[in-house]
């Protein structure tokens, strides 16, 4: 779950922080373990390229994906051909 924009290292936390209450802190199984990054200093394009092209996802396999913009402006057209290029 890679977070970007401003104070996005908020994002990643409450992502980790709710994964690890869900489990009480334990053992987290790896069907439902949650890879978080925040990327507040990095272009839009440099997050979808990592997500896209650096991020390996071996122990399971990822169906879909899912964008979740939150933001006073829609940019819906802008962000889905940024992800498409990378």
């Amino acid at each position: 779950m890679p977070a970007w924009g401003e104070r996005c290292d908020l994002w990643d936390d409450v992502v980790d922080w709710t994964l690890l209450e869900e489990f009480e802190f334990g053992d987290i199984p790896e069907d439902r373990f949650v890879m978080t990054s925040w990327h507040e200093n990095q272009t839009l394009d440099e997050v979808f390229a990592y997500c896209k092209q650096l991020v390996l996802f071996d122990s399971v396999p990822l169906a879909q994906t899912v964008l979740l913009h939150i933001a006073r402006q829609p940019a819906e057209q802008r962000i889905m051909d940024a992800y498409v290029q990378a």
